[in-house]
């Protein structure tokens, strides 16, 4: 809580502006305005000079003493001292420009989402970089990876393994089928196989 200045009004001057009673009370325009509308004071002018009189610092003076005891202007009776309408007090107060308190919570989530999604990507692109250069994994896990590519890789097969399945699958047919072809007149299939068996043997 703001506490009062070493500002004082000079005895003989019966006036003060706004600025000096800022300084004085050491509190911002806001602040300001609001201890106007409590107190129902009125902005004094005298041609292009605006002020306000020794009673509005009397008064002020003593709802500022009574915020720094009980840090609320409730409960002031300087209060009911009013020489204004409330509703032109808060046309001045109008013009103070009032900035929003930032969302801190929707700034904390937004922190943590930037914070999670850099270290996916992160993350990602390292995992990539290893996949090209299985040297940066540590001997064992270099080792499980070479045995799982080899175990996924394709088994290749000689042409004798080859030409045995064929056979044993053009055996299987003729055995489905009725009646058993005539081998005076092989089909297709029939001399293929004939043909790979004869290649396996030789």
């Amino acid at each position: 809580m703001a506490e009062a200045t070493s500002t004082a009004i000079p005895e003989q001057k019966q006036t003060a502006t706004r600025e000096e009673l800022q300084q004085r009370y050491g509190i911002k325009m806001a602040a300001f305005y609001e201890r106007l509308k409590y107190l129902k004071l009125k902005l004094m002018k005298k041609g292009r000079k605006a002020f306000y009189t020794a009673e509005h610092v009397e008064q002020l003076d003593g709802l500022h003493a009574h915020i720094q005891e009980y840090g609320v202007m409730e409960g002031f009776l300087g209060g009911e001292l009013a020489t204004v309408e409330a509703a032109e007090v808060e046309q001045a107060a109008e013009t103070v420009e009032v900035h929003e308190a930032p969302d801190e919570f929707a700034q904390l989530i937004q922190a943590a989402q930037e914070h999670a999604a850099g270290a996916l990507i992160a993350k990602y692109q390292i995992s990539a970089a290893i996949q090209e250069q299985l040297d940066l994994l540590p001997p064992e896990l270099r080792s499980q990876v070479q045995q799982a590519r080899a175990a996924a890789a394709p088994k290749s097969q000689s042409p004798q393994d080859v030409a045995a399945g064929m056979v044993q699958e053009y055996q299987s047919r003729l055995q489905t089928q009725a009646p058993a072809p005539n081998p005076a007149n092989p089909t297709p299939e029939m001399a293929v196989a004939v043909a790979l068996a004869a290649a396996t043997t030789a």
